[in-house]
């Protein structure tokens, strides 16, 4: 199975273990991740355009780092939304599904291909300073996952 294997720079994560308990979202959990996605639907990002959702993460990087250090905002709500905006836009367009991998939310399409930690992926991209990957490690992961079905690409 080829899903992930090709490493470049800026190309789609390693799988996340997948020996954590894996299981579907608990009510609770769906909806939350559904208030999330409201959220950032009702600050203009569509989750159907990979542009859009690296334009939020963008912006909401650059005005992050613009001010002082003693009086940033904790950035992790804005990881957290953005993080859930990709996770859906694969949910929506790459035929993956949440669900819940110990305590952290992920997708994947089932019980034996790869998870993918969105809001894990944001955070360490954010921590590394990174800009304008979003769009492109959408559209990549796609391919990818289009790749390993099967599919043409």
């Amino acid at each position: 199975m080829g899903l992930f294997r090709r490493r470049a720079k800026g190309s789609t994560p390693e799988p996340a273990d997948r020996s954590a308990d894996v299981r579907p979202l608990d009510g609770g959990e769906q909806q939350r991740v559904e208030a999330l996605i409201r959220s950032l639907r009702s600050s203009g990002v569509d989750t159907d355009d990979p542009r859009s959702l690296g334009s939020a993460y963008d912006a909401g990087f650059m005005a992050w780092t613009v001010r002082p250090h003693p009086s940033r905002e904790d950035a992790q709500p804005l990881i957290t939304r953005v993080g859930i905006g990709m996770g859906q836009h694969l949910v929506d367009n790459a035929r993956l599904s949440w669900c819940m991998a110990g305590d952290r939310l992920a997708v994947t399409s089932s019980t034996d291909q790869p998870l993918i930690r969105p809001v894990d992926l944001v955070a360490e991209r954010w921590q590394r300073g990174e800009l304008g990957w979003v769009a492109d490690w959408l559209i990549e992961t796609k391919r990818e996952l289009a790749r390993d079905r099967g599919e043409p690409g």
